[in-house]
This record gives structure tokens, sequence and C-alpha cells, in this order.
């Protein structure tokens, strides 16, 4: 993906800039790590994957649940997310990558 260059699929898409996917990567880590000190729980691994406009689509797709994140390529915007449970429970809304969230991998994993 980072390897990937402005127009790499023929219609002009944009190139994948490091930072992003550093961003992307923090993201999981810092929360990953964050929910197994807190409270013993291993996050689920998703997929990565290719997004609009040079951002980083993040992907849990679980049995049970899937969760939708889009971290764009423009630090100083907030990532959007989008979840479905099978109980009906929907979750949506932006936040910065930056910041803590494992709440987000327990809403995922409940």
């Amino acid at each position: 993906m980072q390897d990937l260059e402005d127009g790499w699929d023929g219609e002009g898409s944009c190139g994948y800039a490091p930072e992003t996917w550093e961003r992307a990567r923090r993201f999981l880590w810092d929360n990953a790590l964050s929910l197994w000190t807190r409270d013993g729980i291993a996050a689920p691994a998703p997929g990565v994957m290719i997004g609009p406009d040079g951002s980083i689509d993040i992907y849990w797709d679980l049995p049970h649940s899937s969760l939708l994140l889009n971290v764009p390529d423009v630090a100083s915007e907030a990532a959007n997310y989008y979840g479905t449970r099978e109980d009906g429970a929907e979750i949506k809304g932006s936040l910065d990558t930056s910041g803590c969230h494992e709440w987000l991998m327990k809403w995922l994993a409940r």
C-alpha cells in the first residue's frame, strides 16, 4: 500500500502517504495495547485496506459484529466509523485517531 503512487490504478487515484499508514498503525497498536493492559482483552485483528482518496480503511468482520473505521489522509481530519451488531445495535461517529478509544473495541467485542 505504501508503494502505491498517485494514479496507481490508471484512474487517477491518490497514493498512500507513510504518515497515513503510521496513523492507522498507531491507532490499532495503542488501542489494542490499552484494551489488553486495562481489561485483559485481546482486540480482534482487523483487515487493513485501501480506502478512498488516499485514506486507509480498517475493517473488523466478526461473526456477531462488524466495524469500519476510515483513517483520512489529512492528519487534522477525524476518522469516521460505523458498526453494526447482530443484536441490532449500531454505532457511528468520528474520532481523533491520536486519542485512546479502546471503548470502540469493547463495543465490537460485546
